[in-house]
């Protein structure tokens, strides 16, 4: 049985794989949002610059620079984030703002090892790079919505 990728195909899987995060940020009263926060201030250790993190933040969750400038600041206020020492303009993962980055990703990857263990590599690869072109034209029709 061969089932084609429909936009609502994709939203059930975006949607059941959020219900799986949020499931596991229960333990630490972290938002989607700050969750992604955090995670691309991992992604970009030591540390990254705030604008460009704010740009990520809001281009990931979709949301306005101001929701994710709030993010940032909320994890700032967590002590989760910090400026970078005589660099206000960067910020870096604070050591319990790793912690809990480190705690959370380990507690999330027994179950992606479990969602994916058995699908071809093949396959995965491909769904890459479908769902990568899909979110790049998706991006581009909202970007000119915004114009």
């Amino acid at each position: 049985m061969t089932t084609a990728l429909t936009s609502q195909i994709l939203g059930l899987a975006g949607n059941a794989s959020r219900a799986l995060l949020e499931r596991a940020l229960t333990s630490s009263d972290l938002t989607y949002g700050q969750w992604v926060t955090l995670k691309l201030a991992a992604d970009n250790a030591p540390t990254v610059d705030r604008a460009a993190l704010t740009d990520q933040v809001a281009d990931g969750v979709k949301a306005t620079p101001e929701q994710a400038l709030a993010c940032i600041a909320d994890l700032t206020t967590r002590d989760l984030l910090a400026s970078a020492p005589g660099e206000q303009s960067r910020v870096g993962l604070t050591p319990a703002g790793q912690a809990l980055y480190t705690r959370l990703s380990a507690e999330l990857a027994p179950v992606t090892t479990r969602v994916y263990r058995d699908l071809p590599p093949d396959d995965l690869a491909t769904a890459g790079r479908v769902l990568t072109m899909i979110t790049t034209r998706i991006n581009a029709e909202l970007d000119n919505e915004r114009r």
